[in-house]
């Protein structure tokens, strides 16, 4: 049995595809859609239990569809993932209410270690 469920939302298909191997090989659940409107038509049908949203997508950004995934689920965890973090960036980021937030390229142990430790919060 697959464990929990992600949905990955990057609109460049191989970061999208790296993130979600990474994460299936290691026994998770995962959905990856190209943009913010597609993990809001598949959100329902994929029930995660964790959102990756990049932060610099087209039509859609991450900050929009974190707006929008809370505005569904409210106490959906979320974790910021993006190649371009400054400082200010982070605040941004921790202000707009994500959970979590991770540079690319991400490496595999601070993947982990991140989506782990947001669902055991959930759990507990």
């Amino acid at each position: 049995m697959a464990g929990p469920r992600i949905l990955v939302v990057d609109d460049n298909p191989d970061a999208r595809l790296l993130v979600s191997e990474l994460l299936t090989l290691t026994g998770f659940e995962v959905s990856g859609v190209p943009s913010g409107s597609e993990a809001l038509r598949v959100l329902d049908a994929v029930d995660p239990a964790l959102a990756i949203l990049d932060l610099q997508m087209p039509e859609m950004d991450g900050f929009a569809t974190l707006t929008a995934l809370r505005e569904r689920r409210p106490a959906l965890p979320v974790i910021a993932l993006s190649g371009h973090v400054l400082p200010q960036d982070a605040s941004r980021i921790h202000a707009a209410g994500f959970d979590r937030s991770l540079s690319k390229p991400v490496a595999l142990p601070e993947l982990l270690a991140t989506v782990n430790a947001l669902l055991a919060a959930e759990e507990g």
